[in-house]
């Protein structure tokens, strides 16, 4: 309840700063993103920069609460009175909660752990009141998502001031809701767990600082909030102008260690907040006729500053937003005072009295209750604290940093337990607890530190063993016991042990702190062993016949001695297999017999010489015979050419095959007489015969030949029984001139042939039209001379080729370092043979070290010869490179040294830091 008894109008006045440290960056949790309170006033951070909304039939002078999901979709919002769902009408059910429209914190909603739809409202009444703290439930699965109060009004502790917040567990899913008692010093501390309230009756007690007492109600005026960290608790207690501070262990509930601010200044102590990294304590005080706004440095409890003014009189809540600014609720105003920038020092946090304008909207004194964790922004975050996985470290707000400096109080670890990097990631030496520490410059040559303890937490071990199979009635008993650990099985039980007692996949999954291991074994039954090798079976066409036991987890043993689950069966014969399971043995036989496969062949069609025989036959057991000629006996004798066929059969089928006997007789050739060719006419053979092969005199293997001109010629004809041979004289008539221009030949480049003929020749003429006896070629073709006379006309060619003489260049001297190569090239386009000095013949060579190289090519034209000199200059020390990047951009990656003499040697570079960057 807070009473009103002036207000004054007065002049704006608004506080700036020329430069901030930082912006704080907008938060990823959304629950806090919509804000109902004052006369209907609204605003809608889920963009991340506040939207103001006319939408809210909220209408109160103090406490209200709102919450939205995940998302920041508004789910509802309260007075402590009435519950309106995300449509802005009533709940079902949600009215006459037992909250106070003028309670300071007259309500705050906390979602219940790992549900979707299930939510606590607590209220505390106007003191003095009788109503105290307690509680509601709202089911949101109710009328699509509209919600329903389920159970109200459930009481759990009376009286108690106007306070009331909330903040997470340290294991960060469970929830702390501290109120404090009336005429006491005792805080109570209430833990929400996915069960619901898990101490309702029997509450967290702290009992420390102030008596929240007197008749007065105004001492049990004022907000108590906790820090979003969850290190630090404030409260205000209005009548008596004092702020308190204190310890809280968000692990046990327990507030300790008191430090109270006390002084006239803080007339109608109230409204109060931590800065969003928890470094600073904002209080405010009612002074007529302005308000004021003071900054506690909670690193020097004795720097305090007042770092803004307000026009409004009457100081209302200061509660921080999702965007990380803190605002000032100012009573009758249109307006909020914003402190931008609150984790900055003194006037640097930059308080702007007419900071947010509310729509025509009024803010009254209060500002929706949160759980303080959402809008937790610690300077720097992390993430993994499992032992054996690096720990990732990030800086909240990168703005305007200069230089980082992280020191991870793992000194072990030697240059690596400091990092100037932005995000580093650091391999902790061993499990347990580290206070890292982070020192930021930034541009503007301010620097602020700060240290976080860490825990790296020793991971699980788990073995549930082998994969093992049981008799059919036995049992398994798995165990994961590991102390203070937690269990998940596969079936959800939490127990550290589990008794196994059908086949299947088990698993377990063990959690110590915020390391878990799986491990998972699969466990099966033996079946009854059913053993079948099949019926005794005859196979044709087949030649070996797999035997398998299809049951697993058996041993078996076969008739030979070896084991496993298949036996190849090859031959004939009675094949037996023994099979265990561990639970019992049983055997089984089987007779397997194979038939040969029927095969009738023949052979190939054959060609005989006349009066040669040949057998033909099929020789198999149990198989019967029918020839061409009716005789049904295994071979058949031939003498005479035809078609021959064979008919097999078997209890399974009948097989015919047939073969063609030829017969041939030894060749007969006739060249005929001697004889004499008239210049200019031929004579042609031809012959033929079955596989019959010829061979002329030139060695021309064609059956047939032309005589053109006078020679002797013989051909040799073979077939397969027998060869014979012929041959035949052929003259020219008496008078018919020799012409021979000798064989085709090829010439070196530049030289000539003088091509002849007998000067007894009358008539003649060369390919060019030429008529002399001689002609002298110079280049390369094709040349022929023609003679004409009484006994006709005759011609004769030769054909003439050119040849060069070849050329070579090595190329220039040349020096090779550091391993290098030169492939020296002598490669011609003709023919050509090679002989390098070391006595190869490629054309070539690959050179890799210093001397004089030279190469002789030779062809049917001559010999030439070149030669060069490869040599190593001696190493120059200011060669050596002074410079290493070995950062993968192309430029001074490697270190290397030039000319170096082969020896062993190594190099090491380090930075500034005592890190080997570069070894070779």
């Amino acid at each position: 309840m807070l009473d009103i008894f002036l207000i004054i109008p007065v002049k704006r006045w608004l506080l700036s700063t020329m430069y901030c440290l930082f912006t704080i960056c907008s938060f990823a949790q959304k629950e806090g993103s919509v804000w109902y309170f004052g006369e209907r006033a609204g605003l809608d951070f889920s963009s991340g920069t506040p939207v103001t909304t006319q939408n809210t039939q909220l209408n109160t002078m103090e406490g209200c609460a709102t919450i939205s999901n995940q998302n920041g979709n508004l789910l509802f919002y309260t007075d402590g009175i009435t519950i309106w769902n995300h449509q802005h009408h009533i709940m079902e059910n949600g009215t006459d909660l037992l909250g106070d429209k003028s309670s300071t914190q007259s309500a705050v909603i906390v979602p219940i752990p790992e549900s979707t739809h299930l939510f606590f409202v607590f209220t505390v009444d106007n003191v003095p009141g009788t109503e105290g703290l307690r509680y509601s439930i709202v089911d949101m699965r109710h009328k699509e998502g509209e919600g329903k109060v389920t159970e109200k009004n459930k009481i759990l502790y009376a009286p108690v001031t106007e306070k009331l917040t909330a903040v997470k567990h340290q294991n960060n899913k469970d929830i702390w809701i501290l109120a404090h008692g009336h005429n006491t010093n005792a805080f109570y501390a209430y833990l929400v767990n996915s069960s619901g309230i898990f101490n309702a009756s029997n509450p967290v007690i702290s009992v420390s600082g102030t008596v929240h007492t007197g008749s007065v109600s105004n001492n049990a005026i004022g907000y108590m909030k906790a820090s979003p960290d969850g290190r630090k608790l404030a409260l205000g207690i209005r009548g008596m102008k004092l702020y308190e501070l204190f310890d809280f262990d968000n692990a046990t509930g327990i507030l300790s260690n008191p430090v109270t601010f006390q002084s006239g200044d803080y007339n109608a102590a109230y409204g109060l907040e931590f800065s969003p990294d928890g470094s600073k304590l904002y209080i405010n005080s009612s002074q007529v006729p302005t308000a004021k706004i003071y900054q506690i440095d909670l690193n020097n409890h004795n720097k305090i500053s007042l770092v803004g003014t307000s026009a409004s009189p009457y100081a209302g809540s200061l509660q921080v937003g999702p965007d990380g600014k803190i605002y000032f609720a100012r009573y009758q105003s249109k307006y909020l005072g914003v402190i931008h920038h609150p984790n900055a020092a003194g006037e640097n946090c930059m308080f702007e009295d007419d900071g947010m304008y509310l729509g025509g909207k009024f803010s009254t004194f209060g500002l929706p209750n949160f759980i303080q964790s959402y809008f937790y922004q610690p300077l720097f975050t992390f993430t993994n604290t499992c032992f054996a996985s690096p720990t990732t470290f990030s800086i909240t707000n990168t703005q305007n940093i200069d230089k980082v400096e992280w020191i991870f109080d793992d000194p072990v670890i030697g240059v690596n337990n400091m990092s100037d990097k932005i995000a580093p990631m650091h391999l902790f030496s061993q499990p347990g607890e580290y206070e890292v520490s982070l020192t930021l410059t930034y541009k503007d040559g301010t620097s602020r530190k700060t240290g976080r303890k860490i825990m790296i937490q020793a991971l699980p071990t788990v073995n549930l063993g082998k994969d093992t199979l049981l008799c059919v009635g036995a049992t398994l008993q798995l165990n994961a016991f590991i102390p203070d650990a937690t269990y998940k099985w596969q079936n959800g039980a939490s127990n550290s042990s589990f008794t196994v007692t059908h086949p299947g996949t088990y698993w377990v999954e063990v959690n110590t702190g915020e390391c878990s291991l799986r491990d998972s074994i699969q466990v099966a039954y033996n079946k009854a062993l059913q053993i079948d090798l099949g019926k005794d079976t005859t196979l044709y066409k087949v030649n070996s016949l797999l035997l398998s036991i299809d049951q697993p987890g058996v041993s078996c043993v076969w008739q030979d001695g070896s084991a496993g689950n298949t036996f190849k069966v090859t031959t004939s014969g009675t094949y037996q297999v023994q099979v265990s399971n561990g639970c019992e043995t049983t055997t089984d036989e089987v007779t397997v017999t194979f038939v040969p496969e029927l095969q009738v062949d023949l052979g190939s069609d054959q060609l005989l010489c006349r009066g040669q025989t040949i057998r033909l036959e099929s020789v198999q057991s149990g198989v019967s015979y029918l020839w061409q000629d009716g005789s049904k006996i295994d071979h058949l004798i031939v003498k005479e050419p035809g078609v021959y066929w064979l008919e097999a059969s078997n209890q399974y089928e009948t097989l015919r095959d047939s073969v063609i006997i030829h017969y041939i007789d030894p060749p007969v050739i006739n060249l005929g007489r001697d004889t004499v060719l008239a210049a200019g006419l031929t004579l042609t053979y031809t012959f033929t015969g079955p596989n019959t092969t010829f061979l002329w005199q030139d060695g021309s293997t064609k059956n047939n030949y032309t005589i053109q001109k006078p020679g002797i010629y013989w051909v040799e004809v073979n077939n397969t029984c027998g060869t014979v041979r012929d041959s035949i004289k052929v003259t020219y008539p008496a008078g018919t001139p020799a012409i021979n221009l000798g064989k085709d030949t090829m010439l070196c480049e530049g030289t000539s042939l003088i091509l002849e003929v007998n000067a007894s020749v009358k008539t003649l003429r060369w390919q060019d039209g030429s008529v002399n006896h001689t002609f002298t070629v110079r280049q390369a073709g094709i040349y022929w001379v023609e003679v004409k006379g009484s006994f006709g006309t005759i011609r004769d060619s030769v054909q003439i080729g050119y040849n060069t003489l070849p050329v070579v260049n090595l190329g220039a001297n040349a020096a090779l370092c550091n391993n290098e190569s030169l492939l020296l090239n002598a490669r011609q386009s003709s023919d050509a043979r090679y002989l390098w000095q070391d006595g190869s013949t490629e054309p070539e060579l690959l050179v890799n070290s210093p001397g004089t190289y030279w190469v002789e090519i030779s062809n049917a034209c001559g010999i030439v010869r070149d030669s060069l000199t490869i040599h190593c200059p001696a190493c120059i020390s200011s060669a050596m490179p002074n410079v290493i990047t070995p950062n993968g951009d192309g430029a001074n990656d490697q270190f290397i040294l030039p000319c170096i003499n082969e020896q062993v040697w190594a190099i090491e570079i380090y930075n500034r830091w005592g890190k080997m960057v570069f070894h070779s």
